[in-house]
């Protein structure tokens, strides 16, 4: 907080108000996850308060998406819902798909909790059309987990297993091309210090 705080004072000083708002959302992000909700509120705030007025429409959209999470926290259902689709329409306004899916997965999660599983259920679905139309895989995954969590709240076991064994096939590939292009990456490491070595024998051996 401290290292945020000596910015906040320097961006003030230099008068610019971007610089603000990115700390003072990203301040906010620290007292959510000391769980001191009622101050990340208020630094969220702000900082969508300052983009609106920078016209940072985007940026706000995620901020939005903050304060929703904050109040959801707090058990503030209804507030969170408003905050999360604020954010929704500004993401869907501006064609981001990949942030859309973060503000539906939010939205799912506020009627999860209500118990409002059909609802949540549809978010799902929106969210993987979503997800497969940019080809993420991440999302996917993190997306058929909710969906097996939820259909097993709702007694359909059936469902819950099969979502279930699609997000272990779509993890383990993830986790399988993130170690091949690891081992690529120290394959190729291995053959510059090799090359580099190889060099510095020949230099030894044939000096210029």
């Amino acid at each position: 907080l401290k290292s945020y705080n000596d910015a906040l004072a320097i961006f003030k000083d230099l008068g610019r108000k971007k610089g603000c708002a990115t700390v003072y959302h990203n301040i906010g992000n620290c007292y959510f996850e000391k769980g001191d909700y009622k101050n990340a509120m208020e630094y969220y705030k702000i900082s969508a308060s300052i983009k609106k007025e920078l016209n940072l429409i985007k940026k706000m959209g995620a901020t939005l998406n903050n304060i929703g999470e904050t109040f959801l926290k707090m058990n503030q259902l209804d507030s969170a819902e408003i905050f999360f689709r604020q954010s929704l329409n500004i993401m869907t306004e501006k064609g981001d798909k990949f942030y859309s899916i973060y503000s539906l997965s939010s939205l799912l999660e506020g009627y999860f909790v209500r118990k409002n599983y059909i609802v949540s259920v549809e978010f799902l679905k929106k969210a993987e059309k979503l997800a497969i139309e940019i080809k993420s895989k991440g999302e996917r995954a993190d997306l058929y987990r909710s969906f097996s969590k939820t259909y097993k709240a709702m007694g359909n076991f059936n469902l819950a297993l099969d979502y279930h064994e699609r997000y272990t096939l779509l993890h383990d590939s993830i986790f399988n091309e993130d170690k091949s292009k690891e081992m690529g990456r120290m394959e190729g490491k291995f053959d510059t210090e090799k090359k580099i070595s190889e060099e510095k024998i020949r230099k030894n051996l044939y000096p210029v």
